[in-house]
């Protein structure tokens, strides 16, 4: 393996090694690697490290060779310090996407291996010039790094084996890993201790680098010190992604934040925004922040909706935050989801909507025994100490 100068990189390195060989055979090994940076913006080199670097790693030391491979991944994976890490050693030309000045006719001996940083930023002229370089590029690795999903003009490569698609949980650490991650910190923790950071932490590089950062420091892993690290993590996210995204798309996250699950129509009500169709879109394309359910149904990665969730707190008001919740009750309410309408009005604390639903489905459902059904609404009705019932 070669020599990492970066110690921290090195740590984290170690450990992912086991974690990768699962997902990587001799099958795999192409020509192209994609490290999708998901909706993560730009982040300077250095200081992103984790998961993906012991899998170039172990594919380079058994195949001498980087495959050509597609990484979805979000903040605090380590998608920059990995292809740093991959890399070490090779004469890397670095591009960006987002260069008007980008070239890619580079087929000479200059480089042995090419990195093209915001992928998702590629225009369309520059599609075909990126394919012809694949195709003719041989034993050279080619790591595009990108924050949006895998466009379809690459797709061909992937269903012929040169490229591999590695999702989202892929690269999580799993809990030998995190042990392994404890260890190279000098930390001893006992099977019971590991069980639950393991749990506590799914498997995030980047929860895990602080957690270890503060048991280095002599704190023990608690209740207290996992919501230090939340907050962290979502200040990371505050600075480095959501800020940087434009008012519009940062209004329509917030307010879609509160739904556990949300599809375009819903966005349209809860938003009011004429244009949330183009946003909406945008998000699919360039992003991975929405996990998609079914065909028009997606949920926000889970960590990342908690920040929203935070972020929602402290941005809106009480009173805006009950609007959001009564606007997506109406649009259950015709859509005739009765279940999810009361719990939105319950959340927005609109008693009129949640006795008035109850009445209407008691008329629409006589002797159904839908008691059971409701009986956590009609519970809160009393709690707050008003009747389900209208006088």
């Amino acid at each position: 393996m070669a020599r990492v100068e970066n110690e921290r990189g090195w740590r984290m390195l170690l450990p992912m090694v086991h974690t990768l060989e699962r997902f990587t055979t001799p099958n795999t090994v192409g020509k192209i690697l994609i490290v999708m940076k998901c909706f993560q913006k730009e982040v300077s080199h250095g200081t992103d490290s984790s998961s993906e670097t012991s899998a170039g790693c172990s594919v380079l030391q058994r195949a001498g060779t980087l495959p050509r491979d597609i990484f979805q991944r979000a903040c605090g994976f380590g998608k920059t310090t990995a292809a740093q890490l991959l890399l070490s050693g090779k004469k890397t030309l670095w591009l960006n996407a987002e260069d008007p000045a980008l070239r890619l006719d580079v087929e000479n001996d200059s480089w042995d291996a090419l990195v093209l940083d915001n992928f998702s930023e590629l225009s369309v002229d520059m599609q075909q010039p990126l394919c012809d370089l694949i195709r003719s590029t041989v034993g050279r690795p080619i790591v595009c790094l990108s924050r949006g999903k895998v466009p379809s003009w690459l797709l061909p490569f992937q269903v012929s084996g040169i490229m591999t698609v590695l999702d989202q949980n892929a690269l999580a650490f799993d809990r030998q890993s995190v042990g392994q991650l404890l260890e190279h910190h000098g930390l001893k923790v006992n099977d019971l201790m590991l069980t639950a950071i393991y749990k506590e932490s799914r498997g995030y590089p980047l929860a895990l680098s602080i957690l270890a950062r503060h048991m280095v420091n002599g704190e023990s892993f608690d209740a207290t010190i996992a919501d230090q690290i939340r907050q962290e993590i979502f200040l990371y996210y505050e600075e480095e992604v959501f800020n940087r995204f434009d008012l519009t798309t940062r209004r329509l996250l917030l307010e879609l934040a509160p739904f556990d699950q949300f599809s375009l129509s819903l966005a349209h009500m809860v938003s009011g925004d004429s244009n949330v169709g183009e946003t909406f879109g945008r998000l699919q394309r360039e992003t991975t922040m929405m996990i998609q359910d079914s065909l028009d149904v997606f949920h926000f990665w889970p960590i990342f909706r908690l920040f929203l969730r935070w972020e929602l707190r402290q941005k809106y008001s009480d009173e805006q935050c009950r609007a959001i919740y009564n606007r997506g009750g109406l649009y259950y309410e015709l859509k005739e989801d009765y279940a999810h309408a009361l719990e939105c009005y319950t959340s927005g604390g609109d008693h009129s909507k949640v006795s008035e639903l109850l009445v209407r489905n008691a008329e629409l459902h006589p002797g159904m025994g839908h008691y059971a059904r409701w009986k956590n609404t009609t519970a809160a009705c009393r709690r707050r100490k008003f009747s389900p019932l209208p006088r």
